[in-house]
Order: structure tokens, then C-alpha cells, then sequence
């Protein structure tokens, strides 16, 4: 028996890279005998290619290469089945991301143009199932980042179709619970189930320790991160950090700007870690920090599961003309099973942005028991999604 592994492995997004060693290092310490589908689709790579640097995508590519199996790469998805037969692969499991994140193409009133997404966002594409229906396949928390799966009426019983050859489908939040639920008619109601960043301390117990990163990136014992995107999405406010700066600087705790892979937000007097940043020392460095601070799920993930304060800017949600759903954010769906939403605040909802000292403040009263409690209930719950997801390919 051999488990391939189907996700996004080589995007440059740091909680993706995460996710799929997490998974695959529980196969792999299990013996499951995994090896990750190296499918890499040609214009979303040339996506990323054109928003990240050479040398942080190169960084992202490394971290997976040099920690995992690889079958060779391939961008055509009609190579499904050669690939399988090629490298012995018995079984699959898909996920955990956005996997479940289809889209139609749309025109743009404001620009005038066409937009055509990549085809890892077109249905049908491998993350549905498609190529590979006879070969036992299941799916690992997949997510569908506020999907518009309403969108798809008139191929709800194609798409339904795929769902049902799954051996078991589990999901990362309530959206995409919904969005598999309505595919199939109410026939597979998938469990709700943690992202694979919750066990990636049992899973991926070899990592650096804080002297070291704390040498490497020139920080201090006790630093907070920020960050922020920059153009679109969710900018703060104009000195904002600056005054988060001041708040803190008073408390002898160093701010430190952390850019994404796409690049963003930047600040007077607040120094950026130094790019390229490979995914494992991000990971340390959330882990070591005092606190985060800023958008993004996997940041939130990674400091709930090493009981770090934060304070997440959400910008996830569903906004359509007037219609807006704050509460189908991924980050609120954790948040609010973490009972911690006094730690949150959602652009979507549109809120006043919160002024610097009351974040100081909320965070100088974060409950760490309260989050390293749930922290230990959701890595028990992750690892035992892996087993019964493991187990239910086995038993075909």
C-alpha cells in the first residue's frame, strides 16, 4: 500500500506548506508509506511567480523537497493516472487547504477585463477526485475560502458525483460543510475537523530553538510580530503601528515587521524579518514570539497551538454588494470554537479598527491556560482524524 497526497505542497503560503508536512510526516511516522502528488499546475504557477520573489518561492519549494517524497512533477492533469501507476499508489488522500475553492470565470465592470481563473480553481480538477474515481481516495479537512458554491447550480449533480466517491470527506470549517452538503444533496453532511498545523508539534517534533532563531534573525528575547498586507485586503490604519510600537517599546518588547511571501505592509521605525523566510523558521518565529498580530489564518493556528498570544485582523468572509457574512471566516469559525473572539476583529463586519493601546491591553489579559487547553484538545482531535482518514482508505 502506498498513500499519495494531494494538496498545495509547493504554493508559496507558508500555513499551506505546514498543513502538508504535518500530514505527511503523520503518515510517514505511522507507516503509511506516503508520497505527495507533485502536481504543480502551470498558471498558478506563473501566479506566484508573479507576486512572490524567486527567491521566497525557491525557499517554499525547498522546505517540501528536502523533507518529503515527490513523485516528478507534472502540470497536465490527464498524467493523473500515470503518475499513480509510475510511483505504486494504491490509495489517496486530498487535502487539507482550500482545495474545495472553485470559481467562475466573471468579467470585471471597473477594469474591463476578463478574469479566467487557474485551473486548480476550475471545475473539474484533481482536487475533486477527477481522473483518479476507481483509485480509493479521501479528504482531509478541506476547506473552500468562502467559495460562492451557489454559483454552481446547474453542475451540482456533476460535482455531487465526485463528492460520493470519496471514501470520507472531512472538512475545516462550516462553510465548506455546507458547500459539500449541498453538492450532494444532504447525502454526506462531512464532520468538522482541525487543520493539520494543530498537530504539527506531534507530527514534526525536529524543529530550531528560539537562541537560534532568535540569532539568526537578529531579534530579542522578547519580540511581537506584525503584520499586515499591503495594496488590497486589510491595511492598518495610517501610524497605527507605529503607536502599537510606542505602546510597547515602554514595556521593553521589540515590534517586528513580518512581510507575506506576496509582500506587504511597511512601517516607520519597525524593522521587517529579513526575507526569504523558509516555512519552518516562520513557524518558530510565531512560536517564540510574545505575541501576533495581524491577518491570516495559519498565523492564529500556529499561535493557538503553542499558546501564544494574538490578536487576529480578519479579513476573510463573504461580501456581496450590501449582503455581507462575517461569520463564514475560517479564522472566526476557530475562534468561536476556541471561545477567544475577544481576540478578534473581522473587516468584513466592519467594526471601528481597534486603537493600539486596547490591543495591548486585551493581550496583556490572554488567557494562555484557557488556550493551551484547547490547543491539547485539537491536536488530539487532529491526530485522530489522520487514523480514522488512514484507516477509512485501508478498509476499501
Amino acid at each position: 500500500m502506498r498513500i499519495g497526497l494531494l494538496t498545495y505542497h509547493w504554493v508559496a503560503n507558508y500555513g499551506a506548506n505546514l498543513q502538508a508536512l504535518s500530514t505527511y510526516c503523520y503518515l510517514d511516522n505511522n507507516g503509511y508509506n506516503p508520497i505527495i502528488i507533485n502536481w504543480v499546475p502551470n498558471d498558478a504557477l506563473a501566479d506566484y511567480q508573479n507576486s512572490s520573489s524567486e527567491e521566497q518561492l525557491n525557499a517554499h519549494h525547498k522546505f517540501i523537497k528536502t523533507r518529503c517524497r515527490l513523485t516528478r512533477q507534472f502540470s497536465e492533469q490527464s498524467e493523473i493516472s500515470a503518475i499513480l501507476n509510475e510511483e505504486g499508489i494504491t490509495h489517496v488522500l486530498v487535502g487539507s487547504d482550500a482545495l474545495f475553492n472553485i470559481i467562475r470565470p466573471h468579467f470585471h465592470l471597473k477594469t474591463l477585463s476578463y478574469s479566467r481563473p487557474s485551473s486548480d480553481h476550475l471545475f473539474p480538477n484533481l482536487y475533486w477526485g477527477k481522473g483518479f474515481e476507481t483509485i480509493p481516495h479521501a479528504g482531509i479537512s478541506i476547506s473552500s475560502q468562502n467559495c460562492r458554491y451557489f454559483e454552481f447550480l446547474f453542475r451540482r449533480n456533476e460535482i455531487g458525483g465526485l463528492l460520493k466517491q470519496y471514501s470520507k470527506i472531512t472538512v475545516r470549517d462550516n462553510w465548506t460543510h455546507s458547500l459539500v452538503s449541498y453538492f450532494t444533496r444532504g447525502k454526506i453532511k462531512p464532520e468538522i475537523t482541525p487543520d493539520p498545523v494543530f498537530a504539527y508539534n506531534t507530527n514534526v517534533p525536529q524543529q530550531p530553538n528560539k537562541e537560534e532563531i532568535c540569532r539568526r534573525f537578529n531579534l530579542s528575547e522578547q519580540y511581537i510580530i506584525v503584520c499586515f498586507d499591503k495594496e488590497r485586503g486589510l491595511i492598518s490604519p495610517e501610524g497605527w503601528v507605529e503607536r502599537l510600537n510606542k505602546e510597547y517599546y515602554k514595556m521593553g518588547i521589540k515590534v517586528v515587521n513580518m512581510l507575506r511571501p506576496v509582500g506587504g505592509q511597511q512601517f516607520k521605525g519597525i524593522e521587517d524579518i529579513q526575507m526569504p523566510i523558509d516555512p519552518m523558521d516562520w513557524y518558530c518565529l510565531i512560536k517564540y514570539s510574545h505575541a501576533y498580530i495581524g491577518v491570516l489564518m495559519h498565523p492564529i493556528i500556529v499561535a493557538l497551538h503553542n499558546a501564544i498570544p494574538f490578536f487576529s485582523f480578519d479579513q476573510y468572509g463573504i461580501r456581496m454588494g450590501l449582503y455581507k457574512n462575517y461569520k463564514s471566516s475560517k479564522t472566526y469559525h476557530i475562534l468561536r470554537e476556541a471561545n477567544l473572539l475577544d481576540y478578534h476583529w473581522s473587516m468584513v463586519k466592519g467594526d471601528k479598527f481597534p486603537e493600539p493601546k486596547d490591543v495591548v491591553d486585551c493581550l496583556n489579559r490572554f488567557p494562555k491556560q484557557q488556550c493551551y487547553s484547547f490547543a491539547i484538545k485539537m491536536n488530539i482531535r487532529c491526530i485522530n482524524n489522520m487514523e480514522s482518514l488512514a484507516q477509512s482508505l485501508i478498509n476499501i
